[in-house]
């Protein structure tokens, strides 16, 4: 129950606190009368696209929430452009569990914001729904066309595609001097956007793609190195009963990091591996049942595994190179030794046990500090009682 009560709290904290960070970024929007309102916008990095927006007057202004309704337009600079449309939506899901026979779309006339991708002879635009991307291109002056696809099921229950946006790209979005198979694209935005933006070339224009920077190394692989301070009890019966107390034991390791796309870079999930011991003796006292005769007896523990992991953390930035960070994880020990010998009574021989960490650090350029405290371990059933934190520095030194 206390750890349930921990984790609750850590979500809440996430929840509160990743409000708070979110920066606020010059941008703009028009509303219904033309009128361009400059200010700032808050960032959400949208993975699907918004029907609404925060926008703030000045850097102090109280927050103010804009509705489709209220702009036909709006922008962060150098990130993001939306524009409200009137345009056909395919919401067919693409679940195997949900998809349908009918390999026509199923669209319905909605208005909504459109994200402009690239913008010139040919504009391409986007709208994210949960089903996935929906793309659409128009010409100069001319209506918006969405492009077709869809994953449907035939009746002998295989999934197959509709690829007539190939088709409409080949037909009616075509260049003579164009070299590029429409057949061979793939219905996702790199595939897309590289089609218009090489149309755009050989009609004699530029293309304006608008889209932040994106991550192109999302992978971090660090080297850990720290102490771990660590503690073990045995409580079984009055001549086994020992606390070894503290000790401070080197923990190495390594971590595989991934930053979460469509997150601002501030969300990661990670893979982990640390190898860690405890080795601790003394002298344990007993009173023997049948004499008044007091026992004594030297009790040696020692412990070693290599224990990974797997978890999230949530980043707060506070400078472009600098950060801090929450995470939470979970990590099994996948190599593991405990021998608890007794010099008179019986020894103890047990396997690896799992516990939940819960983390906090900084990070500054390739450098991060992390104390991690994890939850208590019991590695010989219900009769010990192990406790650890680590505090670690780590050193990323690969990126892909």
């Amino acid at each position: 129950m206390k750890n349930s009560y921990v984790i609750l709290c850590v979500i809440l904290i996430y929840s509160c606190i990743s409000q708070a960070q979110t920066k606020n970024k010059k941008g703009y929007y028009i509303d219904n009368n033309g009128v361009k309102k400059e200010g700032l916008i808050k960032d959400l990095d949208w993975g699907v696209t918004p029907d609404s927006f925060t926008f703030y007057a000045t850097e102090n202004a109280e927050g103010k929430t804009i509705t489709l309704a209220q702009a036909s337009g709006f922008g962060i600079y150098d990130i993001s452009k939306y524009e409200r449309h009137q345009v056909n939506i395919d919401r067919s899901s693409n679940k195997l569990n949900d998809l349908s026979r009918d390999r026509n779309p199923s669209m319905q006339i909605e208005t909504v914001f459109l994200k402009v991708e690239l913008e010139g002879a040919l504009t391409l635009y986007s709208h994210t729904i949960v089903e996935g991307p929906r793309f659409y291109v128009q010409k100069e002056g001319d209506l918006i066309y969405p492009l077709i696809y869809k994953r449907f099921l035939t009746y002998d229950d295989k999934i197959n595609e509709n690829t007539y946006f190939q088709q409409q790209l080949a037909t009616n979005f075509s260049c003579e001097g164009l070299s590029f198979d429409a057949s061979s694209i793939q219905y996702n935005r790199g595939d897309i956007i590289k089609y218009v933006n090489k149309y755009n070339t050989c009609k004699g224009g530029t293309s304006k793609i608008i889209r932040k920077k994106e991550n192109t190394n999302p992978f971090k692989l660090h080297f850990i190195a720290g102490a771990n301070f660590n503690s073990l009890k045995i409580k079984e019966s009055d001549n086994r009963n020992f606390d070894f107390g503290s000790a401070v034991n080197p923990v190495f390791g390594f971590e595989i990091e991934y930053i979460v796309p469509n997150s601002n870079n501030k969300w990661a999930a990670f893979f982990d591996g640390r190898y860690t011991s405890y080795s601790a003796s003394g002298i344990s006292s007993f009173d023997s049942v049948l004499t008044n005769v007091v026992f004594m007896q030297r009790v040696d523990a020692d412990q070693r595994f290599f224990d990974v992991g797997i978890g999230a953390r949530h980043y707060f930035y506070l400078a472009p190179s600098s950060k801090i960070h929450l995470g939470i994880s979970y990590g099994l020990e996948i190599i593991s030794n405990t021998d608890i010998t007794y010099e008179l009574s019986d020894d103890f021989i047990s396997n690896g046990d799992g516990s939940l960490g819960l983390s906090a650090g900084f990070s500054w350029k390739n450098f991060r500090g992390e104390i991690r405290y994890n939850t208590q371990k019991d590695h010989v059933k219900s009769k010990s009682e192990y406790t650890s934190m680590m505090l670690t520095v780590s050193y990323r030194f690969l990126q892909f």
